[in-house]
């Protein structure tokens, strides 16, 4: 269907652009006098002609009409600047909020994680009793060579041997 459209259409503009040419050979119709008088637009030169203050005085007021216009958009320009720079002030002070609020979360977790970490404060302990266990008794100079040979972190000044989980351990043979 397209294409029929399409030849219908070239093959007239072929005729048209051939009948033209000779249809413009064949001279004006009508003296130049002859047209201008002919022509008519509409205006009544005397008559108009009184009336041209108030045509101007319609363009003026056509023209204030069109600069309020253009005021009022202005000003709902800078409404809009105003509320979009308050709507983005407001979300800056929500992010700040949020920041001051984590740093606060995360500084008082700190302060509660360390204040409840048992192995920051000393542990005191006090050496056992002297007892016999197996055939060493604590203390005696046996006894701190066989935890020295069998423990190297034994400190022999307090019986305690330190293990690889942290903590401490009184030598017992």
């Amino acid at each position: 269907m397209f294409r029929r459209f399409f030849h219908a259409t070239l093959c007239a503009s072929m005729i048209a652009g051939i009948a033209l040419p000779s249809a413009a050979q064949a001279g004006p119709r009508h003296s130049y006098y002859e047209y201008y008088e002919s022509y008519d637009d509409g205006w009544d030169r005397d008559r108009d002609w009184d009336r041209r203050h108030i045509r101007i005085e319609e363009r003026r007021r056509a023209e204030r009409r069109a600069e309020r216009r253009a005021e009022q958009r202005r000003a709902e320009r800078r409404v809009e600047r105003r509320r979009a720079e308050r709507r983005r002030d407001r979300d800056d002070d929500d992010a700040k909020k949020f920041i001051a609020g984590a740093v606060v979360g995360l500084a008082t977790a700190a302060i509660i994680s360390g204040a409840t970490r048992n192995d920051s404060r000393p542990v005191y302990r006090t050496a056992p009793a002297p007892t016999r266990i197996g055939s060493l008794e604590p203390w005696t100079p046996e006894w701190r060579r066989w935890c020295s040979d069998r423990y190297r972190s034994f400190n022999p000044s307090t019986g305690f041997w330190r293990g690889y989980d942290g903590r401490t351990y009184f030598c017992r043979p």
